[in-house]
């Protein structure tokens, strides 16, 4: 099998936990993909590199996505073994000190929830954006939330509200920057999921969200670039 040129290839980042090892499983195990998907340390990603040594077309790679030299080593890693990346899904956040109240917080914490939130996804997708241009697909995937909804906001949890909002931003201004090589730069929001970040209260399962995104991405046309979507391809007010 020629994977440079007959492999539809995703990398996935954050992908050892919640909706991005679950992104990463469904892919590699009937979405058609060869999946590269992104974790940061191995003692939290047990579960990822057995999965991914036990599958073909799953492929576990170490990278901080706040860090350049982790992205650059990553892009050569995919150049090397496939040629092109059709998809991209940055995936990878935090939510930290979420229950202190405004008041409470330190700029350090909303400084680390910026860097990893928007750094994360600029960073990733510059770095990575030549292979980008090689690929088919041409979709980039920025995981955001309701909460980074300035005007559905209710208050609560800042830095991550802070962050989302300019993850939207960012998305439409990569839209606007990538839409001349044909590149569709999305922002959505996964639903509210029962995971690590979301809460046992959460409404979705990990499985209901990821199916909701796959069948988004097999849906997604370049008319939608720029636009701020549920799962379900609704429009979220900025």
């Amino acid at each position: 099998m020629d994977l440079k040129s007959s492999q539809k290839v995703v990398f996935v980042s954050g992908a050892n936990r919640g909706i991005g090892l679950g992104l990463a499983m469904r892919l590699a195990d009937g979405g058609g993909y060869q999946v590269v998907a992104g974790y940061r340390t191995e003692d939290s990603s047990s579960r990822l590199i057995r999965e991914a040594s036990e599958r073909e077309t799953l492929h576990a790679f170490p990278v901080d996505v706040t860090s350049v030299q982790d992205l650059e080593t990553l892009r050569g890693h995919v150049e090397e073994k496939f040629g092109h990346l059709d998809v991209l899904i940055n995936n990878a956040g935090v939510n930290l000190e979420k229950h202190l109240d405004l008041q409470d917080l330190e700029w350090e914490i909303f400084a680390e929830t910026l860097r990893v939130n928007v750094g994360g996804p600029f960073l990733t997708t510059r770095v990575l954006y030549p292979l980008l241009l090689k690929g088919r697909e041409k979709k980039v995937i920025n995981i955001s939330s309701r909460m980074g909804s300035i005007e559905l906001s209710d208050g609560g949890m800042t830095p991550y509200r802070v962050s989302k909002a300019a993850v939207n931003m960012l998305t439409k201004n990569q839209s606007l920057s990538y839409g001349k090589d044909g590149v569709t730069v999305v922002a959505i929001h996964p639903g509210w999921v029962r995971t690590d970040m979301g809460g046992s209260h959460a409404t979705l399962s990990v499985g209901e969200s990821v199916q909701r995104i796959l069948t988004f991405l097999e849906n997604l046309t370049h008319g939608e670039t720029g636009h701020f979507l549920t799962a379900e391809g609704e429009r979220i007010p900025y």
